[in-house]
């Protein structure tokens, strides 16, 4: 099955400070690439799938895409997500939502910790165009439907303008410790060593395929470690 493939799209969202890639191509492509690594590695593609499609909703937000930077949209995907989630806008037949939230909000850890993202967020709550950014993210979640219709996955996008409209609320009116004290009470607080396991081979899937499709659209770094044992894998398996 091909992921890397570039489309012409109405959404002109950057996945990357420089408008290498756009941001429905990233996200139909890592999740595309979850579900085949997680078929090889006999976990649930739908979860995996939900996990890579969805990572990085919050750079969809107008602040992150005015300065180029994406600090701290981890914590803002996450908790988005948790909110279609909670309102059953996303449904998974069999699966753990933790294998969802878990690799979206720590994604990013081979290059900063989460306490730093975190302490980004007040740039993000400060700079929040509620009607603006919950119409993107309605419109991106609709072209994400659009684009994985044949996977089996379960989305209502008629349920999605409430459920985005009260997350962000939460984000322009909360400040950050509220927002991932949300995240460790659904999710979190109760982990157990087995799920904990799990949740972090979820994470590693969603970060190969992160890098892996990155590099492959943006260009660059291919000859980083990290880059040569991920295409290794994917090229050796032939997952991809």
């Amino acid at each position: 099955m091909s992921v890397v493939m570039m489309r012409n799209t109405a959404l002109t969202l950057k996945a990357d400070s420089e408008g290498k890639e756009l941001l429905i191509d990233h996200l139909v492509m890592v999740g595309r690439c979850c579900y085949c690594l997680a078929h090889h590695l006999k976990l649930s593609e739908p979860t995996a799938m939900f996990a890579g499609a969805l990572h990085d909703l919050g750079k969809a937000l107008s602040y992150y895409q005015n300065i180029g930077s994406f600090a701290g949209h981890e914590v803002i995907s996450a908790y988005i997500t948790h909110a279609l989630i909670s309102d059953r806008v996303i449904k998974l037949r069999n699966g753990d939502p933790l294998h969802i939230i878990y690799p979206i909000l720590f994604h990013h850890q081979a290059h900063r910790e989460l306490p730093r993202a975190v302490n980004r967020l007040i740039n993000v709550r400060n700079r929040l165009n509620l009607n603006r950014d919950a119409n993107t993210l309605v419109k991106l979640l609709t072209e994400l439907s659009i684009e994985l219709r044949g996977y089996n996955l379960y989305i209502d996008v008629s349920k999605a303008q409430a459920a985005i409209n009260k997350a962000l609320k939460d984000i322009a009116e909360e400040d950050a410790k509220y927002l991932t004290s949300v995240l460790y009470a659904n999710y979190l607080r109760d982990i157990d060593v087995e799920k904990l396991i799990k949740s972090r081979i979820y994470c590693g899937v969603l970060m190969m395929c992160d890098k892996y499709i990155s590099v492959i659209n943006r260009g660059g770094a291919k000859s980083s470690l990290y880059f040569k044992s991920v295409n290794s894998f994917i090229k050796y398996h032939k997952i991809i």
